[in-house]
This record gives structure tokens, sequence and C-alpha cells, in this order.
């Protein structure tokens, strides 16, 4: 049997097999997990397809993540052997496709949309000579998007987040020398850190909607996402239905912790962050002291409404100079309610953590309001068009 410098050496070598999936280039997976758990804002969009006659078939995502990593597996396995371990192979053992779902993004601090998810899962053998194959598994969530969708120039966008990699296989003589776990430890540490990926644009066709057709259980690959050029919805911005929104005054209250203490600065220096529906705009530093109130001095947005089922407006309070903490807060405002014509106030809250104590053994997490952000809403309705009888022939 080999050294354990020996194997671990050999472990470490087949780490690059496991960015087989993430060939394309990395971005950001998205923010991170807020320490209590905030309600996201509803997706303003885009509507689902009305016609499936621009489509992708889901098949046809899937050969495309099937043909990178087999590529990238390839690859791995020259380099191995180039370098002298050419006894060892990784291979795609599977890959499965689970059933194709509409959703809607999770963000708390910007405007969310809805999204086709085709979740998956990518099985890698790695053959080790001398001990056991193992098994890695991968589950890769393929997403795919109508970016832009708002301004009738939608491209279809195919974003990749894979999540925590598991690692199986061994046997039983593995178990009664205590190297199993050995193994598995060697595996899991060589194991690159997996982060998301970008797709090239594939697809040039424009896109206002997207929506999706699973197909039938158990093969999905014979599902399809369908979307509709911008020509065949109501646009978002033609002219018509608008509502005016403006932000009038930023007042800090007095936020404490139980032990009256400041949260989180005595003296605070924001930026404070406005979005209503798809616009938005940030203040210069604004420096404020629990009880202060600043009046602002947006230009009032004018939101077009037409093929919008409500209005959103979001605020994010962010400390600086780093914009962290960030605390965020949203008011949806319906259609049938005409958007929400007149003043309102959002209160933007602050949280802290209490200590555990028995039985409980996780602190707890505190919100207080912290901002009071008074804006106002003015609904102007679509002009109705009249036919005089007496010139209709």
């Amino acid at each position: 049997m080999r050294s354990s410098k020996a194997r671990a050496f050999t472990l470490g070598a087949i780490g690059t097999a496991g960015i087989a999936m993430l060939a394309w280039s990395t971005i950001d997976p998205g923010p991170a997990s807020a320490q209590l758990t905030t309600a996201p804002p509803p997706p303003l969009g885009p509507a689902t397809y009305r016609s499936s006659q621009q489509e992708i078939g889901v098949g046809i995502i899937t050969l495309l993540v099937k043909g990178k990593t087999n590529e990238i597996i390839t690859t791995t396995n020259q380099s191995l052997k180039d370098a002298g371990h050419g006894n060892i192979k990784v291979s795609l053992m599977s890959l499965r496709v689970n059933k194709p779902m509409r959703v809607a993004t999770l963000y708390t601090n910007r405007q969310n949309e809805y999204y086709v998810k085709i979740p998956m899962n990518i099985g890698l053998n790695v053959d080790i000579p001398s001990s056991s194959d193992r098994q890695i598994y991968i589950p890769l969530d393929i997403d795919v998007h109508c970016e832009n969708w708002f301004t009738r120039q939608g491209k279809i966008r195919v974003w990749g987040q894979p999540g925590p990699a598991s690692i199986e296989g061994g046997n039983i003589i593995e178990d009664i020398l205590t190297v199993k776990r050995f193994v598995d430890d060697q595996v899991r540490s060589n194991f690159p850190t997996l982060t998301g990926f970008a797709a090239p644009l594939f697809d040039q066709r424009l896109c206002a909607t997207i929506g999706v057709d699973p197909g039938d259980p158990p093969d999905y690959r014979f599902g399809f996402i369908a979307f509709d050029p911008p020509g065949r919805i109501i646009p978002a911005t033609m002219v018509g239905s608008t509502a005016q929104v403006t932000f009038e005054k930023l007042k800090r209250l007095q936020a404490r912790d139980r032990g009256g203490n400041p949260l989180y600065y005595p003296t605070e220096n924001i930026m404070l962050e406005v979005h209503a529906n798809h616009q938005s705009r940030q203040s210069a530093t604004l420096t404020m002291n629990e009880g202060q109130e600043v009046n602002l001095t947006f230009p009032a947005f004018s939101v077009p409404t037409a093929g919008y089922d409500k209005l959103v407006v979001l605020a994010n309070i962010n400390q600086q100079p780093n914009a962290q903490p960030q605390d965020s807060a949203f008011d949806a405002w319906p259609r049938t309610a005409n958007f929400g014509p007149g003043t309102h106030t959002l209160t933007i809250t602050k949280v802290y953590s209490v200590p555990p104590r028995p039985p409980l053994n996780k602190p707890s997490w505190i919100r207080v309001p912290a901002y009071e952000l008074t804006y106002s809403v003015r609904y102007t309705a679509p002009p109705i068009l009249t036919v005089d009888p007496a010139v209709v022939r």
C-alpha cells in the first residue's frame, strides 16, 4: 500500500476534476444570507410565455452541460497522465435532470423577477488505485433568465450555481483499517470551492416573457423553455398610465439595544438607495443622529405602469464607507389599488442579537425600527378613448 504522503498527493491531483461543470466564467452567486430572515419584495415580472413558437429545449441545455463536463474531464485526465498519475481516472458517471420550474429570485435589497430553474445532479467517479473508487455528487441549478425583459431588449441568459459536493464510496476493508475517513477527507479537502458560472449567450432572439413546460416524468429533458418577443405583449415602457413617486424626507429614529446603546453608531454616515420598480437613485453621504430628519432632493420618479400589476417601492440604508451593514425595506402597491396613491411612511429596521439563555442554545435576533422614509405616489390613469357615434359609418 502506498504511503499516506503519496496517497494525499495523488488525491490532491484530482481536484480540478471537480470543476468540470464550471468551465464558463465565474460570477457573483448572489447576496449572502441575512442573520435574520427578511421577506423579499414580490417579483415585478416577466409574465409567463403566451406562445411556444420561441423555445429552448431542456435537452439542449443538458447536452451543453454534459459536453462541457466531458471536455474538461478529458483535459483533467490528460493532465494527470502528463504528471505521472495516469492510473487515476475521473469520469462522468451520471447527469440527472430534475423537474424544471418557474420561480422568483429572493433578493431583499433589489427588485425580484421570475426565471426558470433546471435542477441537475452531476455524478463523477474517481478511480483510485489501491483503494475503492469515490463518487462525487454535485447538485447544479441552471437558471435561465430573460435579462432586462422590461426594456424591450431582453436577452436569454443562462447562469449556473452548484451546491455542496457529497462524497460516497469506500469498503469494509477500509473501515477495518480506519483509512476510509482519511481517504474521504483527502478527496474533500482537495476538492475546489465551487462558484457560479455564466454560459455564453447562445440565443440571440429578444424576449419579454419566460416560462417553462417541464415535460413528463421521469425524463424532463423533453421539456422546454418558451419566451415571447417584445411585440407579443404590452410593453412596460409604452406611453400610458404612470405612477409618479416622490421621496420626500428621511428620519432617523431612536434605535437601542436592551442595554440602551445606540444601533449601530451614535452618529451615522449613510447612503440612501431608493427604487421604484426598475428606476433607482442614490443619495450623497448623509450624516445623521437619532431624531434628525433631512429633506430629500431626488427628482420625482415617473414610473410606467402599463404591463405591471404592482408598484414596488424599495429602500436600502447603507452604512458608509463600505455599505455594511445594509438594512432594507419595501412596500408593494397593487394595480387594483391604483398603485397606492397618497403619502406613505416606509419603516426601515435594524437587527441586533441577544446571547442565548438556557434552554436555548442559539442567539436571538431582535428587529428595531431605525429609519422612516416618507414618500408619495400620484397615479395617472391611461387616457380613455371615445368615439362619436355620429361619425361612425
